[in-house]
C-alpha cells in the first residue's frame, strides 16, 4: 500500500478544512494537502473522482448530510449554503479518527459538483481507508439521488 493518508477528488484545489485545523492536535498530521501526494493518489486512486449532479446544490447538500448521520460521522462544520461540511469519521477497526470534508459548488451549466476529501489524523500510510471511503460515500450519494454518478 502507498505511503499516503489524505486523498482527494479535486486535486488541483483540494477542499481545505476549516474547522477541523481547530479540533487537531500539534502532534497529529497536517491538514494541508502535500502535493508530493498528488502524483502517489494518481498512481494508486483513479477512481477517486469528483461526483456532478442535476440538482441543486440545497437538494445535494441535504442527501450529503443524510448521508454523514447515517454513517455516524461527527459534524465539525455544516454551512449548507455555502455548501461544505466537514466531519470527523471513526476506523472500523482501531477506532482511528479520520477526517472528512466534502464541498459543493455550482457550475455555470446548473451542474452541482461535488468534492470530498478524506484524510487521517496519524499515520503515514492508511491502508486504502480514505480512498474506499470517498469512493463508498459517492456511490451512495448517487444512489439516494437516484442519478447516474458523472464524471470529469
Amino acid at each position: 500500500m502507498p505511503k499516503i493518508n489524505d486523498i482527494t477528488t479535486d486535486l488541483t484545489a483540494p477542499p481545505s478544512y476549516m474547522g477541523v485545523n481547530f479540533i487537531r492536535s500539534a502532534k497529529e498530521n497536517s491538514v494541508i494537502y502535500k502535493d508530493s501526494f498528488k502524483p502517489i493518489q494518481m498512481d494508486f486512486y483513479q477512481e477517486v473522482k469528483p461526483a456532478f449532479f442535476t440538482r441543486t446544490k440545497l437538494e445535494v447538500y441535504d442527501a450529503v448530510s443524510q448521508l454523514v448521520a447515517q454513517r455516524g460521522w461527527s459534524v465539525v462544520v455544516a454551512h449548507g449554503q455555502v455548501g461544505v461540511l466537514e466531519a470527523t469519521a471513526r476506523t472500523p477497526i482501531f477506532g482511528f479518527r479520520d477526517d472528512v470534508i466534502i464541498r459543493l459548488t455550482e457550475e455555470d451549466d446548473g451542474i452541482t459538483r461535488v468534492d470530498m476529501r478524506s484524510s487521517s489524523r496519524i499515520g503515514r500510510g492508511d491502508f486504502g481507508l480514505n480512498a474506499e471511503r470517498i469512493i463508498s460515500f459517492m456511490d451512495d450519494l448517487e444512489n439516494t439521488l437516484d442519478e447516474p454518478l458523472a464524471t470529469e
